[in-house]
């Protein structure tokens, strides 16, 4: 059995950094594989390459919000890795998007994971077209088309990735921040053919996902959340890898 996590550790406005090392390593404890989201200040990531020689990670440079992926070294050996631009950002609106994952093996077994993250441009999805919903977004209900052209382009390169690790014969776990609220409307029910499983419990806006792969079947065996001291909570996932028969 394997824990998967995702986690957005606030970083707007800024945490102390006493408040982020206490954020990463309540997901140290209760995962196995952690989808980081909003890990862009020197220091955040600092708290991360602070967990030590038991963790590798992936924490790629440049395009923007470029969420890292670790995992323990002892569990999993890295086969691949990469990551693209969902679409560009726009001034005063938004930064450069990006999707970041790695190829796992688990040890000691023939089962090869592609673990996906992203994170989504927000507000997206916050209003009725007309006005804001908050005082403090007013005027944002104009930005809201623009917004929706950058999720939707990045939803589709997003789907992509998943559609050529499928079309490779690989399961996919993948996680992040979607700034969008109800499981299918993320990813639909159907990528590949293969149906998109939504094992995080539902909920919120950020998702654990899973597809099986051509050899490798993903059984959840249960969910938890956690509350840290960021804005959103530390989403796990217990599940299985089984070979498919």
């Amino acid at each position: 059995m394997i824990r998967v996590a995702t986690f957005n550790v606030q970083s707007l406005p800024l945490m102390r950094p006493e408040r982020v090392r206490q954020d990463v390593r309540l997901a140290a404890r209760k995962a196995d594989v952690i989808l980081w989201q909003e890990i862009k200040p020197d220091n955040y990531k600092a708290a991360i390459r602070a967990l030590g020689s038991a963790w590798e990670h992936y924490i790629p440079k440049g395009l923007g919000n470029n969420g890292p992926i670790s995992w323990r070294k002892r569990l999993f050996t890295l086969e691949d890795k990469g990551r693209e631009l969902l679409h560009d950002g726009v001034a005063k609106v938004c930064e450069d998007r990006a999707i970041t994952w790695v190829r796992l093996r688990r040890n000691g077994t023939q089962h090869s994971i592609v673990f996906v993250n992203t994170h989504y441009v927000a507000r997206a999805w916050n209003y009725d077209g007309t006005k804001a919903l908050r005082k403090n977004d007013k005027g944002e209900a104009d930005q809201q088309p623009m917004r929706q052209d950058m999720w939707n382009e990045g939803n589709a390169r997003h789907k992509d990735v998943i559609e050529l690790a499928r079309a490779e014969g690989y399961a996919v776990i993948g996680g992040g921040d979607f700034n969008r609220g109800g499981d299918w409307k993320v990813l639909g029910k159907r990528i590949a053919g293969e149906p998109v499983r939504y094992i995080d419990g539902g909920g919120g806006l950020d998702y654990i996902y899973a597809l099986n792969g051509d050899n490798t079947r993903v059984r959840k065996v249960r969910h938890r959340n956690f509350k840290g001291n960021s804005d959103h909570p530390l989403k796990t996932v217990h599940v299985e890898l089984r070979r498919k028969r």
